[in-house]
């Protein structure tokens, strides 16, 4: 067992023996590929011990060093002792690498020489080091790979070297630029030191010639001046710099050389462009003082002789532009005063002489509690103190109202106001003018405001009363006070018999219902219409006709007497007439000439619409059953409601919209002022159009669309509504009577949507087809509830209107959500 035992050790011996030769024979060779490589790296390699001497060097790190390695560590004390790579800074990389950490250091340098007594090289390197470890991984050494940089270092002190070449030459320029600048900058006339600045420009940069040249871009270019060092042969241009003058080239700078032309690099040509920039600004600002010296002169001239008050103005104590606006309005009231003023400055004052206006502030002449005066100050802060024709409500010197158109120009400095210009335009008389108009306008809106007032009345006792002869009394009462009449008489034709009876009278205000004693005899039992000379002319015309009054007038005996008596100079006459056939007359007797307004005419004439209309119905009613008239007073009424009744809300809101802008803004009172009165005009008319209609005569409610169009663009004049109309399918031809009942409805809803709901969009939708017609109102207003609303007359009306033209009304709403009017109406196939 024991020889066994001994077999078996020798075989694993010699396998393991085997083994070792195999890694021996791995590791020579590896060897032998690192010496390859040592040996032959064209870049230095070496390494050190843990006692910091070399152990190896290749020849490439012998060649850098200029020393062989035994030689190296004989001469050479250890790395940790080596004063030179504490020196260049290299040690603290060296002791990372023995830590067992792989640095790179910055390029440096070692100068071998320093440490031999014979031999070594200057060497300029950057070292790469990594530690070498055991096989347990302990660091037993490092490896040092150092790249020669020598020639960046020698391109690196180049470059040091033209640094501080071009730096000198630099500050050379910079300080004859800075020359340049100087001389330009203490000279009035800069063509004067011009011969100095070619000559400092030429020699900072060395050219051999220098000149400024003016125009250059033009063919007609001229050399303004130009300095040489010698003689000019063979003269190069090498640079030229533009002198731009206002943004335009005005000429250049040129730099020539007799040899090789000289490159200028970028900051040089910046410091150049330096001095052409100075002498731009030089010409630039004597430019502006020619033109300052002009406009000077200009200025004082127009100062003279302007029609427009001239005036500078100081502040006694200078005012802070961060303090609170309010602040600041106290303080311009307290430190604003007059400095200087042209003569119409102070003739505007009331004074004789400008120096009469110096000194004199702006609480002498300002009305304290002036709206314009309070905003045209709150305007001047707001606007960094100036201002451009802001109006103000002055006193003169004299205590006379002033007006004026301001400008104001204030100068600032260092945060605060000082002082400025200003110029005024009068515009006094313009403003009483104004002021008139205006009061001569609320005259008349006051006016129209009465005759609507009057209209409205008639309306209310229209449709309240049943007597005819009372309305008729009301109406010619109306019309007396509107013409200033003395006296009138209303007459009722009786076509049966053709005569005129008198009914109602009025004299000293007073009305009556018989004739009084002293009228004529023919007054008291009907008139024969042959016996009313004008009758014809009356039916022809819509008018109140006048004539004075003579003895050639034809008319019975008695009621000539009768004027005659009672002095009168003038006559007139309407007519009151169902179409051309008449159904009553008013006589009116003047005590002196007369001229009417056109609104007084307009109004006289719906007044004896109205009488007409009434007297009209009257009639009818003897001729058809009860319930016809009830249904035509109810059709009348309607009439009313939709027409006049809602304009004259429309006019006062319209007026009341006038009386609030009045004061505080003319021009948009004017607007509501017009509106106003087109809205009144629009009543008028509605007025006249219901009565055509009634006649059957409607025609233009045949076609809807341009209706309603007209509707919808009357009904939001002013507001801030928006309308739509829309029309689908064929439009096609209604009864007049239909097209008007619609027309109405569509105008109700409207003004539900507008005065109750607030609507800011209405969309009015036409809807033809072949045996229908379909109107949809749809606004986006405030809507209400069905369940809780009590149906007022408005909704009554539709309702009875949709019945009456056999249409079927649906009203659809909901709180906050808008309101939807739909009408359906069928269409007979006569009718279409």
């Amino acid at each position: 067992m024991a020889a066994d035992s001994t077999h078996v050790s020798i075989e694993q011996l010699q396998v393991e023996n085997d083994r070792l030769r195999q890694e021996l024979a791995q590791v020579q060779q590896s060897e032998s590929y690192y010496r390859q490589i040592f040996e032959n790296a064209p870049i230095s390699m070496l390494s050190l011990n843990l006692a910091g001497y070399l152990m190896r060097m290749n020849p490439a790190a012998e060649a850098l060093y200029g020393l062989p390695i035994d030689l190296f560590n004989q001469q050479a004390c250890p790395v940790f002792d080596n004063p030179q790579l504490v020196e260049n800074g290299t040690l603290p990389y060296i002791l990372r690498a023995f830590a067992g950490e792989t640095v790179i250091e910055e390029p440096t340098f070692y100068d071998s020489s320093r440490d031999v007594e014979v031999g070594g090289n200057l060497y300029y390197g950057r070292g790469h080091y990594f530690p070498l470890r055991d096989v347990d991984g302990e660091v037993n050494g490092i490896v040092e790979i150092a790249a020669d940089f020598k020639d960046f270092f020698e391109l690196q002190e180049r470059m040091l070297v033209e640094r501080d070449r071009a730096t000198a030459e630099r500050n050379r320029l910079l300080s004859n630029v800075a020359e340049v600048a100087n001389c330009l900058l203490k000279t009035n006339d800069y063509t004067t030191v011009l011969p100095d600045v070619v000559r400092l420009l030429g020699e900072a940069v060395g050219s051999d010639r220098c000149s400024i040249t003016q125009d250059a871009a033009t063919a007609d270019s001229a050399i303004f001046h130009e300095w040489c060092r010698g003689s000019m042969d063979g003269l190069q241009p090498t640079a030229s710099i533009p002198i731009i003058v206002n943004q335009t080239t005005w000429g250049q700078i040129g730099f020539d050389h007799c040899g090789e032309p000289k490159l200028f690099d970028e900051a040089a040509i910046a410091i150049l462009q330096v001095a052409a920039d100075s002498i731009a600004a030089a010409i630039e600002r004597q430019i502006k003082e020619d033109q300052l010296r002009e406009s000077e002169a200009r200025y004082r001239t127009l100062f003279e002789i302007s029609s427009e008050g001239i005036y500078r103005f100081e502040f006694d104590q200078p005012i802070d532009l961060s303090l609170p606006v309010n602040e600041q309005v106290e303080l311009i009231h307290q430190n604003f005063q007059i400095a200087e003023a042209n003569m119409t400055h102070a003739e505007m004052y009331g004074k004789s002489h400008p120096d009469e206006m110096i000194g004199v502030r702006l609480m002498d002449v300002h009305v304290t509690d002036s709206v314009p005066n309070q905003l045209f100050v709150r305007a001047l802060i707001d606007n960094d103190y100036r201002i451009r024709n802001a109006e103000s409500e002055e006193v003169s010197l004299t205590g006379t109202p002033c007006f004026f158109i301001n400008n104001v120009v204030t100068m600032i400095q260092d945060g605060y106001a000082i002082g400025g210009w200003g110029s005024q335009l009068d515009i006094t008389e313009l403003r009483m003018a104004q002021q008139a108009l205006l009061q001569a306008e609320q005259d008349r809106v006051a006016e129209l405001a009465q005759m609507n007032d009057v209209l409205k009345k008639g309306l209310i006792y229209f449709t309240e009363t049943t007597d005819l002869n009372a309305f008729l009394g009301y109406i010619l009462q109306a019309v007396v006070q509107q013409t200033g009449a003395c006296a009138g008489h209303v007459f009722v034709y009786d076509g049966n018999t053709d005569r005129f009876e008198m009914c109602r009278g009025i004299r000293s205000g007073e009305v009556y219902t018989q004739a009084l004693t002293d009228d004529p005899i023919s007054f008291r039992s009907p008139i024969p219409s042959s016996q009313i000379a004008p009758l014809p002319e009356l039916c022809r015309s819509r008018s109140l006709i006048t004539q004075p009054f003579n003895v050639t007038v034809a008319m019975p005996e008695d009621i000539r007497i009768w004027h005659q008596q009672q002095q009168h100079q003038e006559l007139g006459m309407i007519a009151l007439k169902a179409g051309t056939q008449p159904v009553g007359l008013i006589g009116l007797a003047f005590n002196q000439p007369t001229t009417f307004k056109p609104e007084t005419l307009e109004l006289i004439n719906v007044l004896t619409d109205q009488a007409s209309l009434v007297i009209h119905l009257t009639q009818l009613a003897e001729e058809r059953r009860q319930s016809a008239i009830i249904q035509e007073r109810n059709h009348t009424a309607r009439e009313i409601h939709d027409t006049l009744a809602q304009d004259f809300g429309g006019i006062l809101i319209q007026l009341q919209a006038v009386d609030r802008f009045a004061i505080t803004n003319p021009t948009k009172s004017q607007i509501h002022r017009d509106c106003a009165r087109d809205l009144a005009r629009k009543g008028l008319a509605e007025a006249r159009s219901s009565i055509w209609v009634l006649s059957q005569e409607g025609e233009a409610y045949s076609n809807l669309a341009p209706v309603l169009e007209q509707l919808a663009t009357q009904m939001t004049l002013g507001s801030d509504t928006q309308t739509q109309v829309t029309v689908q399918g064929t439009p096609q031809t209604l009864p007049p009577e239909q097209g008007m009942h619609l027309l109405r409805i569509v105008q109700e809803s409207c003004n539900n949507a507008l005065r109750h709901a607030q609507a800011k969009q209405i969309e009015i939708q036409i809807i033809y087809s072949d045996r229908a017609i379909e109107l949809r109102i749809i606004d986006d207003g405030m809507g209400f509830d069905l369940q809780r609303s009590v149906a007022g007359f408005g909704l009554k009306s539709m309702q009875q209107r949709a019945e009456t033209i056999a249409a079927i009304l649906q009203i659809s709403s909901e709180l906050n959500q808008g309101t939807e009017v739909r009408v359906m109406m069928p269409i007979e196939p006569e009718s279409r």
